[in-house]
């Protein structure tokens, strides 16, 4: 195929596009032009670069904003002959009325269950830290279809804001 400037909306998956200095890229098409995610999941092929294997299916997953409550997020079971895996995560919250000292874990991985401390101040208009961990290489489900969930228990009374965020793919 003709390798091409990128253009929002114009290229195709399978061109290339020119980068600059006669770089070149396989263009690979993630949302739809309105920024919205096709219907099912995009399937990522082996790229020179794209950091997934042949064949792999982007996943994630949210909680949403939960208030004094358990924030998890799933990266769900891929079926009979898939094995799920996480590649990194995201929590970002605000404080609560009393500091305090929650733990989180990471289930379904291979290797039994992970821990991780999240620290919360007192000020429910303050900012926690963000947790963010990123696993190379991945953590894989700890059998085939299997899920691997993430979850930080409730930052206490006055929390308003917690959120999860999950990433990983299915192979």
């Amino acid at each position: 195929m003709p390798a091409t400037k990128l253009e929002p909306g114009s290229n195709q998956p399978g061109d290339t596009a020119i980068l600059g200095s006669g770089q070149r890229a396989l263009v690979v098409v993630l949302a739809n032009d309105d920024g919205s995610l096709p219907s099912g999941q995009p399937t990522i092929g082996a790229a020179a670069g794209s950091g997934y294997p042949a064949g792999a299916t982007v996943v994630g997953a949210s909680s949403g904003n939960v208030a004094a409550a358990v924030a998890a997020a799933t990266i769900a079971a891929g079926g009979a002959t898939k094995r799920s895996y996480l590649t990194g995560f995201d929590f970002t919250s605000a404080g609560a009325t009393a500091a305090s000292v929650v733990t989180g874990t990471i289930t379904g991985a291979a290797g039994g269950t992970r821990s991780f401390t999240v620290p919360v101040v007192a000020g429910v208009t303050l900012g926690n830290e963000p947790v963010r961990m990123t696993f190379n290489p991945p953590l894989p489900a700890a059998a085939l279809n299997s899920a691997i969930t993430v979850s930080v228990p409730s930052l206490g009374a006055g929390n308003t804001n917690a959120t999860m965020n999950t990433y990983g793919y299915q192979a």
